[in-house]
């Protein structure tokens, strides 16, 4: 007759011992997996700022080296985000990608416009935005092309509008030409969390670094190449003049 093995459980210590390494792996691994999706969060934004560059140099190329120029209404165009509905179309168009409009259907609508917001900053990119008025769009990206308005004439030096690919001053290497919204109230200064439009609509800037403050800025630049500015390195380079709520002080 065979003697019966006695099989032994695990002990309650063991489970602990057990449920503890879990507990530690997830503690570990959770974090991880938050940066790599802040990366590829960010990979994306730097893929938009690259086709917005990529469009604007198309059109470049056909226009002896002169930037689209943009025109919003009265009323519109005073902040860096506005965008004429024209505009977007084009730069779309340009990338072989269609700005919807009465022939592309909601769907293909809803779906295009996502390379106008950047992926940290999701409360922006929503049809209220995308959507402002019949003439002009509001962005998640500033874009520096000339503006046929005052708009940009009060950046501070050395910055400017940008009417072609030929640097007014400086080198290619330097001339920024779209970047990420960086944003603040000028009642509330250093408040980037929160922010709302007269019009309706509020969002919070992309890239934050904590509940608080901004991590810094992707930017594309007249050569084409993107890159990633700090905070630390930023400042007011536009005050908007519009009356409260849409005061902003705008940062790069």
């Amino acid at each position: 007759m065979r003697t019966p093995v006695l099989r032994r459980g695990f002990t309650l210590i063991e489970l602990l011992v057990v449920v503890a390494i879990i507990a530690l792996l997830i503690a570990i691994l959770i974090p991880s997996l938050g940066r790599a999706r802040q990366k590829a969060k960010n990979s994306v934004c730097m893929s938009n700022l690259k086709a917005h560059g990529t469009g604007m140099f198309t059109y470049a190329t056909e226009w002896n080296g002169r930037l689209p120029s943009d025109n919003p209404a009265s009323g519109g165009g005073l902040i860096m985000w506005d965008v004429t509905v024209e505009m977007t179309d084009k730069q779309l168009a340009s990338v072989g990608l269609n700005g919807g409009g009465s022939t592309g259907g909601a769907d293909n609508y809803n779906r295009v416009r996502t390379v106008f917001y950047c992926p940290m900053a999701p409360d922006a990119n929503v049809p209220t935005f995308w959507n402002y008025n019949t003439t002009y769009r509001v962005a998640g990206y500033y874009f520096l092309n000339d503006r046929k308005n005052t708009t940009l004439q009060a950046l501070v030096l050395p910055k400017y509008s940008k009417r072609s690919t030929i640097p007014q001053n400086g080198t290619t290497e330097d001339q920024e030409l779209v970047m990420d919204v960086v944003m603040d109230k000028i009642a509330t200064p250093n408040s980037f969390s929160n922010i709302t439009l007269g019009g309706g609509g509020g969002f919070t800037t992309s890239h934050m670094a904590t509940a608080t403050k901004p991590e810094g800025s992707n930017i594309v630049y007249i050569d084409g190449h993107v890159d990633f500015r700090a905070f630390s390195k930023m400042q007011v380079r536009y005050t908007s003049t519009k009356a409260a709520p849409d005061n902003f002080q705008e940062w790069f």
